[in-house]
């Protein structure tokens, strides 16, 4: 969005997924820059900084770093319907030019994911998905003012009337009552797209609806995984247990004493540590679900449902190569690792 003054114009993304490139460009208008001040706040947070310049022309700066400062990593994926992957946030500009001061204030959406340069996003888009028996399950997507959510197949409609700004939006969703193989959709009136003219994605608003088609499958046995996706939404599925590793770590040492210039043993500590590795795996999946699936890897948020169904669990993929072939059916394996097990430490 442009914001013309009486002696800059500043070009500004509204709409800002905060791992990607977002710039902040200032061009004086007959006249030079000298320093330019830039505060963004929100209820919880607030950052100043100044950026002082030798007289030039145009000023061009990427906040991303500055706008991931406004989100909380404990309180992602924790919620139900407004996500907290999305925030709204202030942010102002006073720029001081040889011929005087203009001021520019502006509400930005936050959104904390990535997006890839010239691509569209959430425009006329079809997402293939597949949901578990009696499984947590939830779809997301970005909804703006007045936008809607039509679960048109499900025994009750739902319509969410998004606050007045554009938020990433959470919906949980039920066991379908369809029958086997059926799909059933879920879509939104209003979309957000991504303008592939710059050099850097910029989040602009797009016509069009966003299409889950949702397939239901009876499986139950194996590892159920939640995930932080790339565009700041959930993934979910349901892997295959393929075996575990359990690898155990020796810490021993002697803790010595001073005393009367003499030193004393006085305890041997001997910890054992155990953490548990699952190979999980997928076999001889089409391109379509492993594409879905392989943002699992490289999620820096992974969790694990719980025996009891109650709760997910924080645990860490394991790094390493994967390869990826052109065969239409492939094979999709990857360790994770549990959280540290309780052990008797003395």
């Amino acid at each position: 969005m442009n914001f013309t003054g009486d002696y800059s114009i500043l070009k500004l993304n509204v709409f800002a997924y905060v791992f990607s490139q977002n710039m902040v460009i200032i061009e004086a208008q007959n006249c030079e820059i000298n320093k330019v001040d830039i505060y963004i706040y929100d209820n919880n947070t607030e950052y100043r900084d100044g950026w002082v310049f030798n007289s030039v022309d145009k000023v061009e700066r990427d906040i991303s770093y500055q706008l991931r400062q406004f989100f909380s990593i404990d309180s992602l994926l924790t919620g139900t319907g407004y996500s907290e992957t999305s925030i709204e946030v202030s942010i102002g500009f006073s720029i001081y030019t040889t011929l005087g001061i203009d001021t520019f204030e502006s509400r930005c959406v936050l959104i904390f994911g990535a997006v890839k340069p010239f691509k569209y996003y959430f425009n006329n888009s079809i997402v293939k998905v597949k949901q578990f028996s009696d499984l947590p399950f939830s779809v997301d997507f970005l909804l703006k003012p007045k936008g809607r959510v039509d679960q048109s197949l499900l025994p009750e409609n739902l319509y969410i009337n998004s606050r007045s700004v554009t938020a990433m939006i959470n919906v949980d969703l039920q066991k379908p009552a369809i029958k086997d193989g059926k799909s059933y959709l879920v879509y939104t009136s209003d979309t957000i797209s991504v303008n592939t003219n710059d050099d850097y994605p910029l989040i602009g608003t797009g016509a069009g609806n966003m299409t889950y088609f949702i397939r239901y499958s009876d499986c139950t046995d194996g590892i159920y995984l939640m995930w932080l996706n790339s565009l700041g939404g959930r993934s979910y599925f349901l892997f295959k247990n393929k075996g575990e590793t359990l690898n155990i770590e020796k810490e021993e040492y002697n803790k010595k004493n001073y005393m009367n210039n003499a030193i004393f043993d006085t305890v041997k500590q001997c910890n054992k540590i155990a953490k548990r590795v699952l190979t999980l795996a997928l076999p001889m999946i089409d391109k379509t679900e492993y594409g879905y699936v392989e943002e699992v890897l490289y999620s820096p948020m992974v969790y694990m449902l719980s025996e009891t169904k109650d709760s997910f669990i924080r645990v860490n993929v394991k790094t390493g190569d994967f390869d990826r072939t052109s065969a239409e059916l492939q094979d999709f394996v990857f360790k994770i690792e549990l959280p540290e097990e309780l052990t008797i430490k003395i």
